[in-house]
């Protein structure tokens, strides 16, 4: 409730309701600055400026990679936040303003192809977005299927889930290498 978010971090409800006139918009705020924080700001900062576009690309999946398997529970509330835009009415400004920064991320991301294609780095022939979203939504699956779960199938095979997302960025990486 608006009421014990309001007292939990000691403000007024009114004060609470001038920011955000909603509980969609307060968790559209609270998944936009994870989305920055958390997934993508700080990881584009890592990435040596020095390497042609299939080395950043490489390297920011990577860092993206090994931030799911630090941290499940991040994956898990987008995974949950995200369903709560899976069904119902798909015009809600709360929905377009969190699938826009989505749409940034991956902006972010299919730079790096793009300055991989005019590198000479990345074929020609890969779209930056489609394979943009094609990792992110690949990835966040294997990730969902092995991190998320109360009972891992990580543990019953006694499979290395850093090794499956590292041989799954290695075969898509491969795809696009020029």
């Amino acid at each position: 409730e608006m009421k014990k978010i309001a007292s939990d971090i000691g403000i007024g409800r009114s004060t609470l309701y001038r920011y955000f006139p909603s509980k969609e918009q307060l968790a559209v705020y609270v998944a936009v600055e994870l989305i920055e924080r958390m997934l993508f700001a700080d990881l584009v900062e890592k990435v040596d400026p020095a390497l042609d576009g299939y080395g950043k690309t490489g390297a920011f999946l990577g860092l993206y990679a090994a931030r799911l398997r630090e941290r499940p529970d991040l994956l898990r509330f987008f995974l949950e936040y995200d369903s709560m835009f899976s069904v119902g009415d798909g015009d809600i400004p709360e929905r377009r303003d969190y699938e826009d920064r989505l749409v940034a991320e991956i902006e972010t991301i299919a730079s790096f192809l793009r300055e991989g294609q005019a590198d000479g780095s990345v074929r020609a022939d890969v779209d930056p977005i489609v394979f943009t979203i094609t990792f992110i939504h690949s990835t966040v699956g294997l990730a969902q299927r092995f991190l998320t779960r109360t009972v891992r199938e990580s543990d019953r095979y006694g499979i290395d889930v850093s090794m499956l997302l590292d041989m799954q960025m290695g075969l898509i990486l491969r795809a696009i290498k020029a």
